[in-house]
């Protein structure tokens, strides 16, 4: 079943990046949904608006509206709703995952720090709670490696995606939301590459039975450091997307931290989507 991406959330208060912002632009744009847009603020400073990314301006920019509308406007123009939140609180995450009580929402778009370093993110346990309260869909940007979206005209580029898989965690529905979020930015037929890691005996092999069928699947193998040929594989390919499958099971910072998962999370040369299998 097709993923829904109606309600997109990014929170400002960590790295500040524009190229995670401009994808988070673009999937709510795409969903003509929500775009909700949180900023923690210390308690003892005064309100300000300017941590926000400017919406319309970089709408105008990309030549969909007029510089000159108003919300309402854009809103009856393209469907995008959006919501500034400004949170006062000591902690940025508290903050955010207060925000997040009883919200829905399908999608947190992440911005990370410079590759090598730990995804912000990911610091801390109380992340924890702020990734279940998404579902445990993020799509995480670096800061210094670009991504599908161009920043100065909001063209997209998600012609390729490839999903490492593992013997231990079924990946169908992760596969299924990746293809999601390609048919969503206008690629209807993607090309999936599965890269089987560690050997198996895949070769050769299709997809999985329970893939979904609205893909072109293109199987590989590999062997060796499972980092390493993760990473070979998406520049040999120029996979446009690394979508990783965890699991939630026994806590989904769990199957991050310290994890295959979180080690390409560091290195990684384009966007990530980590993508809940349970």
């Amino acid at each position: 079943m097709p993923h829904v991406f109606r309600s997109v959330f990014h929170p400002t208060s960590f790295s500040g990046s524009h190229d995670a912002f401009v994808h988070a632009l673009r999937i709510a744009l795409a969903a003509r949904g929500d775009l909700r847009l949180v900023h923690v603020h210390a308690p003892h400073e005064a309100p300000n608006f300017d941590p926000f990314p400017r919406v319309r301006a970089t709408l105008a920019r990309w030549g969909l509206i007029s510089g000159e509308e108003s919300e309402r406007a854009v809103t009856e123009r393209t469907g995008l709703t959006v919501d500034k939140k400004l949170v006062w609180d000591a902690s940025p995450r508290a903050g955010i995952i207060r925000e997040f009580d009883g919200a829905r929402v399908d999608l947190m778009v992440l911005a990370l720090a410079d590759r090598g370093g730990t995804p912000d993110i990911f610091q801390d346990s109380v992340a924890e709670d702020v990734v279940r309260a998404t579902g445990g869909l993020a799509l995480c940007v670096h800061r210094d490696a670009g991504g599908f979206v161009a920043p100065e005209s909001g063209a997209v580029r998600l012609k390729s995606v490839l999903v490492p898989v593992s013997e231990r965690i079924p990946p169908a529905r992760a596969i299924d939301t990746a293809v999601s979020l390609c048919e969503l930015l206008g690629e209807s037929v993607p090309d999936i590459h599965l890269l089987y890691v560690g050997g198996g005996g895949r070769r050769g092999a299709g997809p999985p039975t329970d893939a979904p069928g609205r893909a072109v699947y293109r199987v590989h193998e590999a062997t060796g450091a499972v980092v390493e040929q993760i990473l070979a594989a998406q520049a040999r390919l120029a996979a446009d997307l690394i979508c990783m499958p965890v699991m939630r099971r026994h806590g989904f910072m769990a199957s991050v931290r310290g994890s295959i998962a979180e080690r390409v999370l560091r290195v990684a040369r384009c966007p990530v989507l980590l993508a809940p299998t349970d």
